[in-house]
């Protein structure tokens, strides 16, 4: 819930079955239901933020779906790997990345702004436990900061965590 009150607190947002829609214009305030069976490869585009061990898959199984993809993260290295189709994770080839690449559904960048390109954003960002075992929402926070003034209207945003909440 804090997560929710969170990006409640940062933008207009529409609350409906754990999706977030976002309606970036608070003077025009307009709920916007999200329909996920609308999402189809050919007219959608979906963005990964975090390119990790859960993220970077997670990018290589929409790709391999059909879906034009954008990975986002804040490390330069990854993206320069990624956009050479070499991999750093010891469990992805990078023969998986390379074909990602050689499609052209594969795109990688540092640069935030191009979250305005895609129609839906999963967030793959560590959520560490804290000493009191509470989900350390620090990089979710930083990351919602980067993204939301980004984010087109309509959008379906969600948070991918190894923990809750």
């Amino acid at each position: 819930m804090l997560f929710v009150n969170y990006v409640l607190h940062l933008a207009k947002v529409h609350r409906k079955d754990d999706f977030l829609c976002f309606n970036i214009n608070p003077g025009s305030y307009n709920p916007v239901s999200p329909n996920l069976s609308n999402i189809q490869p050919e007219t959608h585009k979906i963005g990964v933020v975090g390119l990790g061990y859960v993220g970077l898959p997670l990018l290589l199984a929409y790709i391999n779906k059909g879906f034009k993809a954008i990975g986002f993260d804040i490390d330069d290295t990854k993206i320069e790997k990624l956009l050479a189709g070499e991999s750093y994770i010891k469990h992805i080839p990078s023969e998986s990345l390379a074909t990602a690449a050689q499609t052209g559904r594969l795109q990688a960048s540092a640069d935030f702004t191009q979250v305005n390109e895609v129609d839906a954003l999963i967030l793959c960002v560590p959520t560490p436990l804290d000493h009191h075992l509470e989900p350390d929402l620090s990089y979710v926070r930083s990351t919602l900061d980067s993204v939301i003034p980004h984010l087109k209207n309509g959008a379906i945003i969600s948070l991918e965590s190894t923990t809750y909440p």
